[in-house]
Order: C-alpha cells, then sequence, then structure tokens
C-alpha cells in the first residue's frame, strides 16, 4: 500500500515524512491494533527506539496484569 501525503500539508504540520510514519505507529500501538513488533517495524525503529520514542512521550509499554502472570510462569517453566 502506498499512502501520498501532499508536501504541503507535511510542511503545514511541521513533520517529516519518517515522523508521521512513526506518529502512525505509535498511534495504533496505542490502540492495540499493531503489537510491539509490528509498531517497531512500521516505524522503521529499533525496540528499543521505539520504546525511547514512547517515554520521551509520556506513552507507557502495553503491559498488564495477564501479561505479568505470563512472564512469571514462563519464570517459573525455567525453574523445572
Amino acid at each position: 500500500m502506498t499512502l501520498v501525503i501532499e508536501n504541503t500539508v507535511l510542511d503545514e504540520i511541521g513533520l517529516s515524512q519518517k515522523e508521521i510514519i512513526i506518529e502512525l505507529a505509535i498511534t495504533l500501538y496505542k490502540r492495540g491494533l499493531l503489537s510491539l513488533g509490528q509498531s517497531c517495524k512500521l516505524a522503521g525503529l529499533k525496540q528499543i527506539e521505539f520504546q525511547r520514542e514512547l517515554g520521551r512521550r509520556g506513552e507507557f509499554i502495553n503491559y498488564d496484569v495477564d501479561d505479568l502472570e505470563e512472564d512469571l510462569r514462563n519464570l517459573e517453566s525455567f525453574k523445572k
């Protein structure tokens, strides 16, 4: 898919093409429509870079109690 945004629009909002793609990736991630990995790929950033961008914006990684419990179960399985 190709998305065309006129340069005049980019100039008006003051964002580069790359910045627009990162904005889109973060928005879709925050809405739960993309995973962390998918968002990184869309943004063209390594995971740590994407996480830093989230932090810079005061956003958090999507991680809830279910994720924690799953991680704890996985850790327990390594003990055996």
